[in-house]
């Protein structure tokens, strides 16, 4: 009963905030998860309302958006009163419209070429595109090293469950793809897309692309959108998917997501464990109370991870 007083009191706090600040007269809103309201207006309308922590973040989404032509893409719209933000408490709100249907399901291999498919649109379009002061970030290679020596610190966690040894693989793993990797120019991988107005979404998991009932699909949440190589998206891309494909590399390069040209360097840079360390960090930081289960999940697939790594790495050299 108190947590329902407790939604209703922070649902009634959000309306009148949203009618003061935006001029939106709420009927309904839904907490769908941290941050974010699903909202319907007093016409029947329904919106996304999302809150943001960094405003830098926010700008460069609206500066891209006003530069793309929206499909596949749900951009952020202005609030009523033609504000393309509202803040409150050094919090930043966005509106952008709702979008009826699923997610995609990386399990259905229609979804799995859906994805492709619309992320092959969304990047055709998202090149020449130049804003002013996009967010630069360190190279892919730096990201993964600062997010390894993070993982380095979670080996109790894993002594714990038994699994220290789970732990040592995967950081050896790491550690000598980052070898591996070293052959290529990160840094010119970047450039080359900047130097292009290329963009990314940055994170494409399944949740991101939105299927209505019409088979059209959009991608949502551009958090973390930014303009290097879109090979990127590929990467994380292929990741998400083998523990489906069963690991299988032909079906992997069936999808096309790059030219022949750039395949050495892409399976080089999936074979790193970036997403399992990801996942790990999110468990151990989020949900805390799911770790165990994270962990033997992630044993069962690691095996079959290092036999597919192992057969990539003498396909490459």
């Amino acid at each position: 009963m108190n947590n329902k007083k407790e939604r209703d009191e922070i649902v009634n706090r959000l309306s009148s905030f949203l009618f003061e600040e935006g001029e939106l007269e709420v009927y309904s809103a839904i907490n769908i998860k941290k941050n974010v309201f699903k909202v319907t207006d007093t016409n029947g309308e329904k919106y996304i309302i999302k809150r943001h922590l960094r405003k830098k973040i926010v700008d460069q989404q609206w500066q891209f958006f006003d530069n793309f032509s929206n499909n596949p893409v749900i951009p952020f719209i202005a609030f009523p009163n033609s504000q393309k933000i509202i803040k409150k408490n050094n919090q930043i709100w966005t509106i952008a419209p709702y979008i009826k249907g699923e997610h995609l399901n990386y399990r259905f291999k229609h979804d799995r070429g859906s994805a492709v498919a619309t992320l092959k649109k969304f990047h055709a379009q998202a090149e020449n595109i130049y804003i002013e002061q996009p967010l630069i970030k360190n190279n892919v290679i730096i990201r993964w090293y600062k997010r390894l020596e993070e993982f380095k610190k979670t080996e109790n966690i894993f002594a714990k469950y038994g699994l220290k040894n789970l732990h040592k693989d995967i950081v050896q793993t790491t550690v000598k793809q980052f070898y591996r990797l070293s052959d290529y120019s990160w840094d010119q991988c970047d450039y080359s897309g900047r130097k292009k107005g290329r963009w990314i979404h940055g994170d494409v998991a399944s949740h991101n692309f939105i299927k209505n009932n019409a088979d059209e699909v959009f991608m949502i949440d551009f958090d973390l959108l930014e303009c290097t190589s879109q090979i990127y998206d590929y990467i994380q891309l292929g990741q998400r998917f083998l523990p489906y494909i069963n690991w299988n590399l032909e079906e992997l390069f069936s999808y096309q997501m790059v030219e022949e040209k750039e395949h050495k360097l892409w399976l080089a840079a999936i074979n790193v464990p970036s997403d399992l360390m990801r996942e790990t960090l999110h468990s151990v930081s989020e949900k805390p109370g799911e770790v165990g289960r994270h962990l033997k999940q992630m044993e069962k697939q690691w095996e079959r991870r290092k036999l597919f790594s192992n057969y990539t790495n003498k396909v490459i050299q």
